[in-house]
């Protein structure tokens, strides 16, 4: 994890795009929830809904969160 904040927290990705980014790369809450608060991520994290099969490190998907494409 701290070798993918390295290559990722670099200026410009705002740490809410970050925190989002991250928590959904093998969890999700549901299938159209894209942007949750820290509270919400707290509130809602459960085991139940980690994905059993390998997250992906989607930079596009990334940029798009922190609005830069």
């Amino acid at each position: 994890m701290v070798l993918l904040l390295s290559r990722v927290s670099r200026p410009g990705y705002v740490p809410e795009a970050l925190l989002n980014f991250l928590a959904l790369l093998g969890w999700s809450l549901d299938d159209k929830t894209e942007f949750l608060s820290q509270e919400e991520i707290i509130r809602h994290f459960s085991l139940e809904r980690i994905s059993k099969t390998a997250a992906v490190f989607n930079r596009e998907k990334l940029d798009w969160m922190n609005g830069v494409t």
